[in-house]
């Protein structure tokens, strides 16, 4: 009974972990790829100001 029970424990406690972990990884990608885009969005603005100062320096 009782090692049936420790099993049990054991098993139980394994999932656990393995829930967390998956969530946790999932968590990882996302703060990822928020930094991806972000840096997508930081060179996009770079890109743009220069490109607006170009123009300026022409006219």
């Amino acid at each position: 009974m009782e090692v049936a029970f420790f099993f049990r424990r054991e098993f139980t406690l394994k999932l656990q972990a393995q829930k967390f972990r998956s969530k946790r990884i999932k968590e990882i990608r996302n703060e990822r790829t928020d930094v991806q885009r972000l840096r997508t969005m930081n060179r996009l603005s770079r890109l743009r100001e220069r490109d607006m100062k170009k123009i300026m320096e022409r006219e």
